[in-house]
């Protein structure tokens, strides 16, 4: 069920910043995250995990949380097809809410389209897939001319912005591919 860093991710999204044995605790006791069940889990390979994921993780006085600055709160996604229309996800990972709005400029109608009660989705796996593709390192580089793209995601005190104009970037594809798997309503991502 994952890597040992999507498991230290589960228990601090459950229980936020914890000690290392208490993470131990959890993922050895709790079989909806623990490993494969042959397997034993060590102290020192949750360790070593946390050690080798500095760029994600802090641990001061034996608490390990997730960097502040790495720590998804929501995230926003728009895409313009050539001035005719509009679109926009934005969503809310502490709220576990999400909304789409569509604008289209040549059939003269806004609409908002709002999740129905009861939806299902996987907040929890779609945020560990972004912490996966590490949209922080991510350079915004792309932006040469009019933006066709743009993700703005933001943190527990950053804010992070990738804008674009080609559909070919690779940034945009792999955002695409992202959301596309958890959302395969979206029209606008199937560009």
């Amino acid at each position: 069920m994952g890597s040992m860093y999507e498991k230290i991710l589960d228990v601090l999204e459950r229980r936020g910043p914890t000690t290392i044995f208490s993470i131990y605790d959890e993922i050895k006791n709790n079989p909806a995250i623990s490993l494969e069940e042959d397997k034993p889990v060590h102290l020192s390979s949750i360790k070593s995990a946390i050690a080798r994921k500095k760029d994600l993780f802090q641990l001061e006085d034996n608490i390990v949380s997730i960097l502040p600055e790495k720590e998804i709160n929501s995230i926003s996604i728009e895409f313009e097809e050539y001035r005719s229309s509009w679109h926009k996800l934005t969503i809310d990972f502490i709220l576990e809410t999400y909304f789409m709005q569509e604008w289209h400029l040549l059939q003269n109608q806004q609409k908002m389209a709002i999740p129905q009660i009861g939806a299902e989705f996987d907040y929890l796996a779609l945020k560990k897939e972004l912490y996966r593709l590490k949209i922080w390192d991510w350079e915004n580089g792309l932006n040469h001319g009019e933006n066709t793209w743009a993700i703005v995601l933001k943190t527990t005190n950053r804010e992070y912005r990738m804008m674009g104009c080609s559909l070919k970037a690779k940034e945009w594809k792999k955002i695409n591919k992202k959301i596309g798997g958890f959302f395969p309503m979206m029209s606008f991502f199937s560009h």
